[in-house]
């Protein structure tokens, strides 16, 4: 994955042809404030970590927000649509 400035990646350009860019565009953050990245809204972070780690992003279960009972605690696997737990 190559990630940079806009400039940085134009300069890549040669070496990407041949390749499908998959261009995530986040907002402009000062690493020297800390608080920055506090300010980012919660969609842009999963953005970044996704590109930062997507092999690991697409290693997670396709059902993991609805079975996230079964897969933090270890709790039996509910039937999908049923909801709450008994």
């Amino acid at each position: 994955m190559t990630q940079g400035t806009w400039e940085q990646i134009v300069a890549l350009a040669p070496s990407l042809a041949g390749h499908r860019p998959l261009l995530t565009i986040l907002p402009q953050t000062d690493d020297a404030n800390p608080s920055a990245e506090s300010e980012l809204l919660l969609l842009e972070r999963f953005m970044r970590i996704r590109c930062e780690a997507p092999d690991a992003w697409e290693a997670l279960p396709a059902d993991l927000a609805e079975q996230h009972d079964h897969y933090l605690y270890g709790w039996p696997m509910c039937n999908p649509g049923w909801g709450a737990r008994p």
